[in-house]
């Protein structure tokens, strides 16, 4: 355990986490960020004319020091940058954002075997000086010093990720230091009369929350901090308000994003997304009913009947996919009534998917023209009208189907919409954001939307409120920086690599889905697109060929294929 006491054990601990160097720069970063606001204390800058000079380099340098914390790929390319802020001629918090500077620095040295002890070196000083300007409160801020080590020591979090949580994390609300609430009220104070500063208290504040950012806004910020003295602070933050405001603003527009209950709903398992099935509380209540208890066992036996005389009609001429829904609606139902509401959205998308056969059958029997696909036999028409009729009643008693029917079935879908949509699904699947079972009823639901009429409509308003359900979740993951927060990191990289994929691949088709979107929704999520574009270099990379047309699961069986996990 690391005795914060003591500098040389602050600098062994450091050393001995797996990545030294990202080690010292993140806990160096912090310690500061918690000491920043005190500098009101160290220096007059209500009265001194030149005064605004101090509290711009320590943000400047902060900024700095932060963001090589968070994306440690900077750190060589802000090496200049670093080397260039020098003020440790002022007090403790000037002494420590030095000491933060040079473990940045440090880090960043091409000597890997050196460069590690001395980063840690020169971070456990930035410690001991923001320690030191602490002295009269230093239970809060060991607390959280405390934390941070065991986060980094436990393997909880990565530097990086931790570099992204609130400051005060580990600190109850009533230990965080009253030194450090009065003297950050009192820097907003004084700082909120001078014209522009709002872009480095937003800033501070963002770091002091935990909240979301945006790499290439901290890119850009150091770099016109950094022309300073050549032009005005002043200049310096109109600059940062116009250029890095608009640039960070799509992360805050984005996380607040929601899911509509329209489409289904996605929830991260592992490293992609899957489909969130459940429903509400009153759907639970529902479940327990004795009539719905025995309805259900009726449409089990039914559903398991139908499943086996589609497979007589799946290879005629305009019914392909009838065997796939009819196995897609049993395995939907085939589970206790109590059960249904945890996936209260499968039933229903197999219930739409399955159902939309049963209108082409309709409009077959209407239409003289037989030359692409004849209406079922009776026999099996008899039998699934008499599946439907039982389960359709059967589904509308649950609260969440019968709002989904309802508003769903009303809601009116734009032809581009719909396709845009059907062409996101596809694209899901070739670059492994969904599982492969999320996508296959993706694409039936997308597939009898395709059919029209009335379980059509539902149908294809379902595939776009879906899909950009879809594009939400994923919107929301690259809203907090790939992920990383809370979650492995590797799983997280790969489905924020894989989400960018599907970014860049439909870009024109998720800009269509959001065109009735707020504007400043549009713009959030087309600035998105543009950071993506620049992070992976232009363009999509590796991404797998479009999936060849599908055969329903019996035909694959029939044939012999597998069903193993995509």
């Amino acid at each position: 355990m690391v005795n914060l006491s003591d500098r040389r054990s602050i600098t062994e601990t450091i050393s001995a986490i797996s990545d030294p160097r990202e080690t010292a720069v993140v806990l160096a970063a912090r310690a500061v960020l918690r000491a920043l606001p005190l500098i009101v204390d160290e220096y007059d800058i209500k009265k001194s004319k030149g005064a605004l000079e101090f509290p711009f380099k320590v943000f400047s340098a902060a900024n700095i020091t932060w963001a090589v914390a968070r994306y440690p790929e900077l750190r060589g390319q802000q090496r200049a940058q670093v080397r260039r802020i020098k003020i440790f001629e002022y007090g403790a918090v000037s002494t420590a954002i030095s000491f933060a500077l040079a473990a940045t620095d440090r880090a960043a040295g091409a000597a890997s075997f050196a460069a590690g002890p001395a980063a840690a070196d020169a971070a456990s000083g930035a410690i001991e000086a923001t320690r030191r300007a602490f002295l009269n409160d230093l239970v809060a801020a060991d607390a959280a010093l405390e934390h941070d080590f065991d986060c980094l020591t436990n393997g909880t979090l990565l530097p990086r990720e931790l570099a992204g949580q609130p400051l005060w994390l580990g600190a109850t609300p009533n230990l965080i230091p009253d030194l450090f609430t009065i003297a950050k009220e009192e820097l907003y104070r004084i700082l909120s009369k001078r014209p522009t500063w709002d872009v480095w208290i937003d800033w501070y504040e963002a770091r002091l929350l935990g909240k979301s950012s945006n790499e290439k806004a901290e890119i850009d910020r150091i770099a016109i901090a950094a022309r300073y003295p050549t032009i005005g602070i002043r200049y310096i933050n109109d600059e940062i308000k116009d250029r890095v405001d608009a640039v960070s603003s799509w992360s805050e527009k984005l996380e607040t994003l929601k899911q509509t209950r329209l489409g289904a709903k996605f929830v991260q398992q592992g490293n992609r997304l899957t489909i969130d099935p459940r429903g509400d509380e009153s759907d639970v209540v529902v479940s327990h009913d004795t009539v719905m208890l025995q309805l259900h066992e009726g449409i089990k036996r039914r559903a398991r009947e139908f499943s086996e005389i589609a497979k007589r009609v799946d290879n005629l001429i305009g019914w392909q996919g009838l065997g796939a829904a009819a196995v897609q609606f049993r395995e939907a139902v085939e589970c206790a009534t109590e059960d249904v509401p945890d996936r209260i959205g499968l039933v229903y998308d197999s219930t739409i998917s399955l159902g939309s056969f049963l209108d082409l059958d309709a409009r077959l029997r209407k239409s003289s023209d037989r030359t692409n696909a004849d209406p079922l036999d009776l026999e099996v028409q008899r039998a699934f009208i008499d599946l439907i009729r039982a389960a359709a009643p059967w589904l509308r008693r649950f609260p969440t189907a019968r709002m989904l029917d309802d508003e769903a079935g009303a809601f009116l879908s734009r032809t581009e919409h719909f396709e845009a949509a059907a062409r996101i699904v596809q694209i899901a699947e070739s670059t492994s954001v969904i599982l492969r079972q999320d996508s296959e009823l993706l694409t039936a639901v997308v597939d009898a939307g395709r059919r029209g009429a009335f379980q059509g409509e539902k149908a294809s308003a379902r595939s776009i409120w879906s899909s950009k359900n879809l594009v939400t979740a994923l919107a929301v993951i690259f809203s907090f920086e790939t992920g990383l927060i809370n979650n492995k990191a590797a799983e997280q990289s790969i489905i924020a690599q894989n989400g960018a994929r599907l970014y860049l691949s439909a870009e024109t088709e998720i800009l269509r889905l959001f065109e009735d979107a707020p504007e400043d929704i549009r713009q959030a999520m087309a600035a998105l697109i543009d950071d993506l574009r620049r992070q992976m270099g232009g363009s999509p990379t590796n991404l797998p060929e479009k999936p060849k047309e599908r055969f329903d699961s019996l035909r694959r069986l029939k044939e012999g294929e597998s069903e193993g996990e995509n």
